[in-house]
């Protein structure tokens, strides 16, 4: 299993602060239950190493954590946890707590004890199938198939093809939306036998053994992989209208709802209402300032009812938290004084095509210690739904209406619509952004919300053609960021330095690691203090005599530094005698250079490579004995 722990403390393996004299921290005694023949524990663990975590701020994380796998965007546990951690920016900005930076704390606390690449299975994996299996007899030096779902039959898109020969590998290559993967290689490889492996995320590995006869000189086709577009989604515009309160308390057709503090209640709206493609004709209010035409979500065939909740925590649009098809007019947690007096929430309908819900004079959390003084700032806002004036499409228009506002919450309020998937919306406001929107935030306030376009387009679309924002932000732009992450650049506004921060020249101001770091160490891998890290030698190094039980277990080969500029030194551990070769080759396969190639006793041994005549990019270290291969990544950044 995976554990996901967004609880304080059970990360921390370097502070026993019970004074218990425990020697593993929850996280360490998880991963390390049972044994290598009868494993029981876990196979990673994320938690958090502080004392002292929020709640407001754990489940901000993990549900980001959760959307990001469940959806399929982010596999990967490190990967999912960092968009987690990302997501903090958006929900509390700047915010400081005590001095503490809450951004940067929950970052620097929260990590990953075990592997941090691993992908997570979320369920029984499926089976890929590809054409390619029919016929496995190569006679041009490329690979051209298409990857499929073996049961439902439909194409898929990002799986990776690693195209290997003995042991190495030559090339690869991604599929694109159309299920067509195509990996071009040498045609040195004639006349010889390859192993073609298919991976993906969720999906058992795929394995095909190919014949490679004559190699022609034909060219290989070419992939055309686009991004897929989201989800397509009814879009709907936000604007400013006519200020036209109506006033429904008092009359003989309104309804009390009866609400008290962070309560809830469905609703019959007295119409056939259209929102997001879905008609619906009941609702949940809240006396949080929010409606809801999906209360909650159940499993898909089960037969218990889910249990809504009255959520009094606002967080932005869109986002995995909170209710499900919200209408929030004002989400805040509102009237919080922990009594169970009313909280005077009203209902109004026609009975065919129009519902107005109002909040008249609900007290914040800030100031509702000042009502038992007789004097606090209340608000007063109506929600209407017009189901008179729907497109052709049928979407209803959706208006609010601000009588009394004051925005003095300190994560402010939640204004604006979110779709039953929770994945399109558009927001008015949120944690008083933006500026413009907050000094809008006033009395004598209409805003209405109207589907933008005829009929449905990608989510992530910022016009009615489907066109989606380039980097520099114009709709249909062909902008695109450089490896510096500057849009339109041309890789040269890189800020180049030692990243490292133990370093003795680490730059804070650096954004890519150039290779230049100097940590001083012993740099001798026959010494017993040899530090891998270490790239100066400060002559600290203990001379050891050769003794078997120091000498190593297994083949191993690491690189440092990764990313480097120009050098890379090449270490690796030889278990028993043998020829052994250390080679470079490039992201197509191509061999570039012969580091080692001879017989070596068992030990500890390194060397290194001058990319100096190389450009920027990825590049592979083989080291290959006995029937052994062992390959690394590394980047050389120039």
């Amino acid at each position: 299993p995976i554990v996901l722990s967004f609880v304080c403390n059970t990360g921390d393996f370097g502070n026993d602060y019970s004074g218990a004299g425990l020697d593993k921290c929850f996280g360490e005694v998880l991963i390390t239950g049972g044994s290598m023949n009868n494993p029981k524990g876990a196979a990673a663990m994320i938690g958090p190493s502080d004392l002292d975590t929020d709640t407001r701020f754990n489940n901000v994380m993990c549900a980001v954590m959760w959307d990001e796998m469940l959806e399929g965007r982010t596999p990967e546990l490190a990967p999912a946890l960092h968009a987690g951690k990302q997501a903090l920016i958006k929900e509390f900005g700047d915010l400081e707590v005590n001095g503490t930076n809450i951004v940067e704390f929950y970052h620097h606390v929260y990590g990953v004890l075990g592997d941090p690449s691993l992908s997570v299975w979320l369920g029984e994996p499926q089976n890929m199938k590809a054409d390619i299996e029919a016929n496995p007899i190569l006679t041009s030096s490329f690979i051209s198939t298409v990857i499929k779902d073996e049961a439902s039959d439909e194409y898929l898109i990002n799986v990776v093809g690693a195209l290997i020969y003995e042991g190495e590998l030559i090339a690869k290559g991604l599929s694109n939306g159309d299920g067509q993967l195509v990996i071009d290689f040498s045609s040195e490889y004639a006349n010889s036998e390859m192993t073609l492996y298919l991976n993906k995320d969720q999906y058992y590995q795929k394995e095909f053994s190919l014949t490679l006869g004559d190699l022609d000189d034909e060219t290989a086709p070419g992939n055309n992989y686009v991004i897929p577009l989201q989800n397509s989604q009814y879009k709907y515009e936000v604007n400013i209208v006519d200020y036209n309160w109506i006033e429904i308390k008092g009359r003989a057709e309104t309804d009390s709802l009866y609400l008290t503090d962070d309560s809830i209640i469905e609703v019959d709206m007295g119409q056939e209402f259209t929102y997001y493609g879905e008609t619906y004709e009941t609702m949940t209010v809240c006396s949080n300032g929010w409606v809801s035409f999906e209360p909650c979500l159940k499993k898909e065939g089960s037969h218990n009812e889910c249990s809504p909740l009255s959520y009094f925590y606002n967080n932005s649009i869109t986002n995995p938290l909170g209710p499900y098809a919200m209408v929030a007019p004002f989400f805040d947690d509102l009237d919080d004084d922990g009594q169970s007096d009313s909280v005077s929430v009203y209902l109004w309908t026609n009975g065919s095509d129009s519902t107005i819900v109002e909040w008249d004079e609900v007290a914040n959390n800030q100031t509702n210690q000042n009502c038992l003084t007789g004097y606090c700032e209340k608000e007063t806002f109506q929600l209407i739904f017009d189901g008179t004036s729907t497109s052709q499409v049928g979407n209803g228009e959706i208006i609010f209406q601000y009588k009394e506002i004051h925005d003095i919450d300190d994560h402010g309020s939640t204004i604006g619509i979110e779709s039953p998937d929770k994945n399109s919306g558009t927001e008015f406001l949120f944690n008083k952004e933006p500026e413009s929107s907050s000094q809008l935030l006033q009395n004598s306030l209409a805003i209405k919300f109207t589907q933008m376009c005829d009929g449905k387009i990608s989510a992530n679309a910022c016009d009615c053609d489907g066109n989606v924002l380039d980097c520099a932000g114009d709709c249909g732009g062909s902008g695109m960021e450089d490896i510096c992450g500057i849009c339109n650049g041309n890789g040269s506004s890189c800020n180049f330095g030692c990243t490292y921060y133990a370093a003795e020249n680490y730059d804070s101001d650096a954004t890519i690691n150039d290779g230049s770091c100097i940590i001083w160490g012993c740099t001798d891998v026959y010494s017993d203090n040899y530090s891998a890290s270490a790239t100066q030698d400060d002559g600290s190094c203990n001379t050891m005599a050769i003794d078997k039980n120091l000498l190593p277990q297994k083949f191993a080969l690491s690189s440092y530094p990764n990313p480097f500029n120009p050098v890379v030194r090449v270490s690796f551990a030889i278990p028993e005698m043998g020829l052994v070769s250390v080679k470079i080759f490039d992201i197509r396969g191509r061999e570039l250079a012969v580091l080692s190639n001879q017989n070596y006793r068992p030990g500890y041994y390194s060397t290194a490579w001058d990319a100096s005549a190389y450009s920027s990019g990825v590049y592979f270290i083989s080291l290959k004995t006995n029937g052994t291969t062992i390959t690394q990544k590394i980047l050389l950044l120039k």
